[in-house]
C-alpha cells in the first residue's frame, strides 16, 4: 500500500508509509474515512475480505459501496459515536462478489491534532460463519421445543459448571395437575409422577 493510500495532511510520508504498513499486517479489515463517508485507507485484510483492491475503492462511499445493513440507523450510531468515543455491532456487508458477509465491527472517530472532528476509524472481522452457525443452534433448539411439545414430553437439563437443574415447559397437565405443580427444579417429583413406585405384590401359591 502506498502512501497516498492515506490521505491526512498532518501525517508526514514516512508515518503514513509505516502506519499503512503495519495495517496491512492484520487479518482484519481495516477502514478509515471522512465525515462524509468517503474511504481514505482500505487496508490489505479489507481487500481480502470484500474483493476490491484500494485503488479501485479509495475516495468512494464505504456504505454505498458495501451496501452495509445497519442494525440500528446510522444516524444513531454516528450521535453514540460522538457521545461515548467508540461504537461496536454487527453490520451486514456485501463483498465484490455479491457474497454478504457479517462482521464485527468496532468504530472510533478521528481527530486532527487540532482536535477537530475528521472521520472515522473502523476496524470489521468476519463473523459470518459464526453467525451462521449461531443461527442454526437457535434454529436446532426451536425444533427441539417444537417436538417436545408436540410429544408433550418433559425434558430436564444439568449444568455441570453451576449445578442448576432446568426443565422445559410445564406439562403437568398431562398428568392430572394443575399447572404448575411440579417445580422446575424437582426432578425426584416428576420422576414420581411419570414412573411412580410399584409396589410388590404378593403372590400366593
Amino acid at each position: 500500500m502506498s502512501p497516498a493510500h492515506f490521505r491526512h495532511k498532518d501525517w508526514s510520508v514516512d508515518e503514513a508509509r509505516e502506519y499503512a504498513s503495519l495495517l496491512d499486517l492484520a487479518n482484519d479489515a481495516i477502514l478509515v474515512m471522512d465525515l462524509e463517508g468517503a474511504i481514505q485507507l482500505w487496508n490489505q485484510g479489507a481487500e481480502r475480505l470484500y474483493g476490491w483492491p484500494a485503488p479501485e475503492v479509495l475516495g468512494r462511499s464505504v456504505h454505498t459501496l458495501l451496501q452495509t445493513r445497519f442494525p440500528v440507523p446510522v444516524e444513531e450510531i454516528r450521535k453514540w459515536l460522538q457521545r461515548e468515543r467508540e461504537w461496536s455491532g454487527e453490520l451486514v456487508h456485501t463483498a465484490r462478489d455479491g457474497r454478504s458477509v457479517t462482521v464485527s465491527s468496532r468504530w472510533t472517530p478521528r481527530y486532527s491534532r487540532s482536535g477537530e472532528l475528521i472521520g472515522t476509524f473502523e476496524i470489521n472481522r468476519d463473523v459470518t460463519h459464526e453467525r451462521a452457525t449461531r443461527e442454526a443452534l437457535i434454529a436446532a433448539e426451536q425444533r427441539f421445543q417444537l417436538a417436545h411439545a408436540a410429544a408433550k414430553a418433559w425434558w430436564w437439563q444439568f449444568d455441570l459448571e453451576t449445578r442448576e437443574l432446568t426443565r422445559s415447559r410445564d406439562v403437568s397437565e398431562i398428568y392430572g395437575l394443575k399447572p404448575g405443580s411440579v417445580s422446575p427444579r424437582d426432578f425426584a417429583h416428576a420422576r414420581e409422577i411419570v414412573y411412580p413406585r410399584i409396589n410388590p405384590i404378593s403372590i400366593r401359591c
